[in-house]
Formats: C-alpha cells, structure tokens, sequence
C-alpha cells in the first residue's frame, strides 16, 4: 500500500475514472453537483484525511464522487491518494455512519449546533436569490466554514430566532426567522418577525394576512410546503419594508422578482 499526495487537474481526474470498479455504486449527480460548488467556490478541503483509493489491479475503488466533481467543476485540486489496497477492502469502504454538519459543530463545542446548521444552510440558499433550491445541497465543509465566517452575526441572528420562534402560535422554524435576520441584518426586519410573531403593535396589515395564513396552516392536515412558507413570509416582508397596505398575500409567479425588490438596497 503506497500514500500519496496528488495534484488532480480534470484531465487526470477523468482518466482515473476510466479505471472505476465495475461493481461501484451509481453516481449521484446531486452529490457531484454539491461537491461541484464548493470547489468552485473555493471552499473544497482536500486535506482532511480522507483519500482517493485504488485497489491492488490499479481500479478505483473510492473517490468516483469527488473525481466527477473535479471534472464538472473544472478545477484543478490536491488529494491524497492511496494506492494497492487489496481488492477485499472494497467490501468496507463507506459503511461507518457519516456525520452531518451538526455533529461536526457540536464536536467544536457548538450548543444548538443542528438549529444553528439549518439556519446556516437556509441563509446560503437565500444567498442565492431563491426559496426554490431543492438541488442546491450544501456540503458538510462548507456550512462549517460559512458559520465560521460569519459567526458572531449567525450567533446573534440565532439567539433572536430561537427566542421568538418559542413565542410563535405557529411554530415558526428559528433557522427561517434567523437566516433572514443574518441576511438583512437590520432592525427593521426584527420588527417585521416581533410582529409576526407574537402579534403585538402590528403596523401593516400585511402582518395580519401572513399570520392568518401560518396559523392556519398549523393546524392543517396537509402542512405547506417549506418553500412556500418562506416564499409567502419573503412576500409580506417585502410589503412591510415598501409600506403598503394590500388585500391578499399572493405570491410571484417567479419568487426572483420579490427578491429583486427585497434586495435593492438590502439595507434602507
């Protein structure tokens, strides 16, 4: 068995899958996808320990995720590779139980980590200017490092959330309240969920109209989808910052267009 410490440009990563076991598990494009991203973003760790395998006949045995990635991304990454592993080490690669972002925060000493790592992820997908992201995944590194960037805001936008989410009739979710808090990062959208939640000094009816919908939908057999709620809340939020009054709370046809109105300027 031989270590190595390898520079894998797109090329050498498609000639190292030209020698994938027959017998390897399906590419999930999803999981190519995510990885993709982070080492576009520059946010991919390729010192951590874990390793491109190749069996004793030179087959790649694991690694066929990350070498897709490379190839999709186009980027050029440093890995470790180990090489002449006996072809039986096959039968154990992969069948310990992973662990999830909040595991990993909580191992840093992080207290609520796994609320704290929805937040995060939420705030990420609402970076990219959309609700509707159910492909846009997140690797484990990069929640991680984007909490780290930014976790004095993420802390305080937190302890906000959890705080008001616990007032809520409805059960509103603190990672959806927080992400939108660390996104904005104004007083005037703490005020905006103050009155969501609790319903006290309500000053636009849109608050109203938004809080009717979430109650009701509590108590429903057939909850909204997710997106919907942080679609319908991104909405009336966007009312309350304008200062007008409406009838209904309808959504955009393309949620884009609320955003574009939310996020120019972000911070009047």
């Amino acid at each position: 068995m031989r270590l190595e410490r390898i520079t894998v440009t797109p090329h050498i990563a498609s000639e190292m899958l030209a020698k994938n076991i027959d017998r390897n598990r399906p590419i999930r494009p999803a999981l190519v996808a995510k990885y993709a991203n982070d080492m576009t973003a520059g946010f991919w760790l390729g010192d951590n320990g874990e390793t491109i395998k190749f069996n004793d006949e030179g087959n790649l045995i694991d690694g066929q995720h990350r070498l897709s990635a490379i190839v999709k991304s186009r980027v050029t990454v440093t890995v470790w590779a180990c090489f002449g592993l006996s072809t039986s080490a096959f039968l154990t690669i992969d069948t310990g139980a992973s662990r999830n972002t909040g595991n990993i925060m909580h191992i840093g000493g992080e207290i609520d980590a796994n609320k704290k790592a929805a937040l995060v992820r939420n705030l990420l997908k609402l970076r990219l200017n959309s609700c509707k992201f159910p492909m846009a995944t997140f690797s484990v590194s990069t929640v991680v490092r984007a909490y780290e960037k930014e976790k004095v805001l993420i802390d305080e936008s937190y302890k906000f959330a959890d705080a008001l989410a616990r007032k809520s009739q409805f059960r509103m979710k603190a990672s959806l309240i927080g992400s939108f808090v660390a996104l904005i990062n104004n007083e005037n959208i703490k005020e905006f969920f103050f009155q969501v939640c609790t319903g006290r000094d309500v000053t636009n009816n849109v608050i109203h109209l938004l809080r009717d919908r979430l109650i009701s939908n509590a108590g429903a057999n057939i909850k909204m989808p997710t997106a919907m709620t942080e679609e319908l809340t991104l909405k009336a939020y966007t009312i309350f910052k304008e200062q007008k009054e409406v009838k209904l709370l309808k959504l955009d046809e393309d949620v884009k267009i609320t955003f574009s109105k939310l996020l120019k300027p972000i911070n009047n």
